[in-house]
C-alpha cells in the first residue's frame, strides 16, 4: 500500500458544500478505511494499491458521485509530497506575501502556466517551476486579483489544478 495526499479542487466555496465527516465516511465505503481530511479545503491522507493516476480517476468519480458534482482531484504520494514542500523557493513567514503550490495534472498546462512568468509584475506574482508543480508566491489580499491568480481561475484550468497555500 503507498501512502498519497489528494487535493480536491473547489469543495466548500462557491455552493460546493462538502462536510469532511461525510467526505471520510464515503471514503471509508469506497475501500480507503482511515483515511483522514485536513482543513474543510479537501486535503486529504489516505492508502490504496492503486497507481496515482488511477486512484485520482476513482476519487474523482466516487466524490463526484456521493456529492453530486464534478469532483476534481490531484493526487501525489505522501514521498512526492515532503519533496514538493521542500524543494519550495518561497518561504511561507509572515512577511506580507503567501507561497504556494499549484498542482498540475498536466504537463502541457505546467509549461503554459509557467511561460506566463514573461507577462508576470514580479513585485507581485513571483512563480518557479517544481517537481509536477508550480511555486508561486504573491502579496497577501492579492491572490485572485494578481495576473496569475486570474490565469489559474480560468475555466480550462479547473480540472488540471488545484492551488494549496505552502
Amino acid at each position: 500500500m503507498t501512502q498519497y495526499a489528494a487535493f480536491l479542487r473547489g469543495i466548500n466555496v462557491g455552493g460546493i458544500k462538502v462536510p469532511m465527516a461525510a467526505l471520510r465516511a464515503c471514503l471509508d465505503g469506497a475501500g480507503y478505511p482511515g483515511a483522514k481530511t485536513f482543513l474543510q479545503t479537501g486535503n486529504l491522507l489516505l492508502e490504496s494499491s492503486r497507481s496515482a493516476t488511477a486512484l485520482e480517476a476513482h476519487l474523482a468519480k466516487v466524490i463526484g458521485e456521493a456529492f453530486a458534482y464534478k469532483a476534481f482531484v490531484q493526487v501525489v504520494t505522501a514521498k512526492a509530497l515532503a519533496k514538493i514542500i521542500a524543494s519550495c523557493p518561497y518561504d511561507d513567514g509572515d512577511d506580507g506575501r503567501h507561497a504556494y503550490v499549484v498542482f498540475v495534472g498536466d504537463g502541457d498546462i505546467r509549461r503554459e502556466l509557467l511561460a506566463a512568468n514573461s507577462d508576470l509584475d514580479p513585485a507581485v506574482d513571483e512563480i518557479a517551476p517544481g517537481p509536477g508543480v508550480v511555486y508561486w508566491q504573491v502579496p497577501k489580499g492579492q491572490t485572485t486579483k494578481s495576473a496569475f491568480g486570474k490565469l489559474l481561475s480560468k475555466k480550462r484550468f479547473q480540472a488540471q489544478t488545484t492551488t494549496r497555500n505552502l
